[in-house]
């Protein structure tokens, strides 16, 4: 009596413990994960292959993205892309060990050696071209029938081959020739074993030894026994290596084992993320945990930053093509756009400046680049966010994109009466002209628009008085990026005809074209504008047509007004340009800027140069005349 009251109160308690303390509910067991592979071939971006299947080996379908969680070396990853697969681009490379022992004769007909060889020829048949197959067979001891191939008709052919022999079953030496025949590969490795029997011990792998080189080696093996096996040993090679087993009821089940292992093998979830760590070859791990049924499982992976030259090619542009002006550079990069970080362009080894426009070309305007009109080298370099680089090379014979050549006059001419100014402008092909403008004393006197059925241009032009006239043509584009303009010259008028013509024409393009006119022009003697004594005529500029008397000892020439004698236009003056001092008898004009030089008739002076008389000086967007 009183033990059944003890008893009694013993079950009320436990019941009450159970009440104030449930037990948490139980996870569902069985199901495994594992990262099968790992895509770093563009690294930084990663893309992990999951699998998850249930006790039974198949795939556990419709997981959400939430159900995995993702780590590097301990750090959290945010995925940019999540889906599930059916993977058959990614190639297998599959060990088929065969039990050939001499019970695979069984009784009766088919043989159970012929039955493991029909599911394993459906099997084969299945497969993705690009997938490879080695075949080993054991009984005594483990043969390599067949190595990793691709033709699955030779696979075929080594299967049919098979004939049971042999009194013992060596299945842990067949399985370590299986791992040691992947060792070397890689992508997804797996070892599929048929067997009908437990190791007999004959060989030289004992089952300790065999379990420490699978778990070491982390290949996984999907065990399938009939008949006589040691199940509880071919799941523990499963466990270990993140396979599974089938311990079937007879050999008859093969084939759907088969179909099964397949499955699994292909049903993956892809996970694509962009890795935080630089491409330095070194190793990081990557770490899955995977949620289901209320249970988890976590799996790693090991995977190396690698590093990686960026493809890229070069294709509308051909070894000393001709370009001018808009430079238009369109690379193939073979790599994840999100990726790139830089693309820059560097001529000769120094970089330019680029715009991308919309249609993902990067655009370079030669025009203003001040590069001579020659073949010069260029070089695409692209950067990725990992530190992955590539570039292409390319010779490029960089030309103006519109050209003017002197018909006539010629420079220097003294001339009479009413003339016809005459000049020939080209253009690059993608460059559309608008008009040919004729400047004579910094004024427009005429203006041709652009015809496409002719490259000449002319204009007249009837001076009012006897003197010497400057005058220059220039050429303009329809998208206002080019406005291409001759250097000036000079000619005289004669009384005579109408009152005297001057024609002026130009007879080189602005340092890119013919920058030798101005040395070939004969030096005549030019009066002064005012009365004889030295002096700079001021041609263009701030102050055009104004006469500079110089001092007797230093006259000062920059940008900044107050601290010069005469000052000059643009940016590309200094503050402190030039000075012009007289000096055993003559005057000298010194260069006083390294970054922007003195030219003088073309020519930049190095550091002082005695003038002489009719010298054209350019300084900045000034342009001066010596007259003495």
């Amino acid at each position: 009596m009183k033990l059944q009251i003890v008893t009694k109160y013993l079950i009320r308690s436990m019941i009450l413990i159970g009440l104030l303390f449930p037990l948490p509910a139980t996870a569902l067991e069985g199901f495994r994960a594992r990262v099968d592979y790992l895509d770093n071939s563009k690294f930084p971006q990663v893309d992990a292959y999951i699998s998850v299947s249930d006790a039974n080996g198949l795939p556990i379908k419709n997981l959400k993205q939430d159900a995995f969680v993702l780590t590097e070396d301990g750090s959290p990853i945010a995925a940019q892309a999540f889906q599930a697969v059916q993977n058959k681009e990614q190639p297998l490379s599959i060990v088929l060990i065969m039990d050939t022992s001499g019970s695979m004769r069984g009784k009766g007909s088919p043989t159970p050696m012929q039955k493991s060889m029909e599911a394993a020829i459906a099997f084969v048949g299945k497969l993705s071209p690009k997938d490879r197959v080695a075949i080993i067979n054991f009984s005594d001891k483990p043969n390599e029938i067949l190595p990793l191939t691709e033709d699955k008709a030779r696979v075929t052919q080594a299967i049919q081959s098979l004939q049971p022999e042999g009194q013992y079953t060596s299945l842990y030496d067949a399985v370590i020739k299986g791992l040691n025949s992947l060792e070397s590969q890689s992508g997804r490795r797996i070892i599929v074993l048929i067997t009908d029997g437990k190791d007999t011990g004959r060989g030289v792998f004992k089952s300790d030894d065999a379990m420490r080189e699978l778990s070491a080696a982390s290949i996984p093996i999907y065990p399938m026994g009939f008949g006589q096996v040691n199940a509880v040993e071919l799941k523990k090679m499963a466990e270990l290596t993140g396979g599974s087993a089938k311990i079937l009821p007879s050999v008859s089940e093969l084939s759907k084992s088969f179909d099964e292992v397949l499955s699994s093998l292909r049903e993956q979830y892809l996970i694509r993320y962009t890795s935080s760590f630089p491409a330095d070859d070194k190793q990081h791990e990557l770490l899955a945990t995977v949620s289901y049924g209320g249970g988890q499982e976590k799996t790693t992976y090991l995977f190396i930053a690698k590093q990686s030259s960026i493809p890229i090619t070069l294709p509308d542009l051909q070894p000393n093509q001709v370009v001018g002006g808009l430079v238009k550079f369109s690379p193939v990069i073979d790599w994840p756009p999100a990726l790139i970080k830089s693309v820059d362009i560097s001529v000769d080894g120094a970089q330019i400046p680029i715009a991308k426009s919309a249609d993902g070309s990067y655009e370079w305007n030669s025009f203003n680049s001040g590069l001579t009109a020659d073949t010069h080298n260029f070089l695409v370099k692209v950067t990725d966010v990992g530190g992955n680089t590539g570039q292409a090379s390319v010779a490029l014979n960089v030309q103006p994109p519109i050209t003017i050549e002197v018909v006539s006059p010629q420079d220097g001419a003294s001339l009479s009466g009413t003339v016809q100014i005459k000049a020939r402008v080209t253009a690059l092909d993608g460059v559309a002209l608008s008009r040919v403008a004729f400047m004579v004393d910094n004024r427009e006197v005429a203006s041709v628009p652009a015809d496409s059925n002719t490259n000449e241009y002319s204009a007249d032009w009837k001076p009012n008085e006897s003197r010497q006239y400057p005058v220059r043509i220039i050429a303009y584009d329809a998208a206002g990026l080019f406005t291409t303009e001759t250097e000036t010259i000079f000619v005289n008028v004669e009384p005579g005809g109408l009152g005297g013509v001057v024609v002026i024409f130009i007879l080189a393009l602005a340092a890119l074209v013919i920058p030798l006119a101005l040395l070939s022009r004969k030096r005549k003697g030019i009066a002064a504008a005012a009365s004889g004594k030295p002096s700079l005529y001021e041609l263009e500029g701030m102050n055009p047509n104004q006469v500079w008397r110089l001092g007797a000892t230093e006259t000062k020439l920059g940008r900044k007004r107050e601290e010069n004698d005469i000052p000059l236009k643009g940016l590309n003056a200094s503050r402190r340009h030039a000075a012009i001092r007289f000096e055993q008898g003559q005057y000298f004009i010194y260069s006083l800027s390294a970054e922007n030089p003195v030219i003088v008739n073309n020519i930049p002076v190095a550091q002082k140069q005695a003038l002489m008389r009719g010298d054209v000086i350019r300084l900045g967007e000034t342009v001066l005349r010596f007259d003495s």
